[in-house]
């Protein structure tokens, strides 16, 4: 995942992207889009989007670079200082897959670990 901010109007638009690795399990595959629906994107303390779901979906990539991001204008507004400011995306650690009827497997979504652009591990 990647966000970026820029003025606009005297506003903050906020623009990003996302992409699923390709390596996840089939338990999590058509999950992607409920695990954005719950992110949002801090400046500092301040919550600039909750609901990742406007950012657009790219393929996996070690920088996302000059890639096409999906945005959308803030009501935060505008100040000089955020022009140097990084955003932060965060995704809350969730279940995203129970099988079973009394939940014996459970997948837990957790942002941490590779990001889906890293290369593969070689043995």
């Amino acid at each position: 995942m990647a966000a970026d901010i820029r003025e606009q109007q005297g506003r903050v638009l906020l623009c990003g992207v996302w992409a699923q690795s390709h390596q996840q399990s089939v338990l999590t595959k058509g999950k992607a889009r409920d695990v954005m629906g719950t992110g949002a994107v801090y400046l500092g303390d301040r919550a600039l989007a909750r609901g990742l779901v406007f950012m657009r979906e790219v393929p996996p990539a070690l920088d996302y670079a000059g890639q096409e991001a999906g945005c959308v204008l803030t009501g935060q507004v505008w100040q000089a200082g955020y022009a140097e400011a990084k955003p932060v995306i965060r995704l809350p650690r969730q279940v995203v897959h129970v099988e079973g009827d009394l939940g014996h497997f459970v997948v837990t979504f957790q942002q941490t670990g590779p990001s889906a652009g890293a290369p593969k591990a070689t043995e």
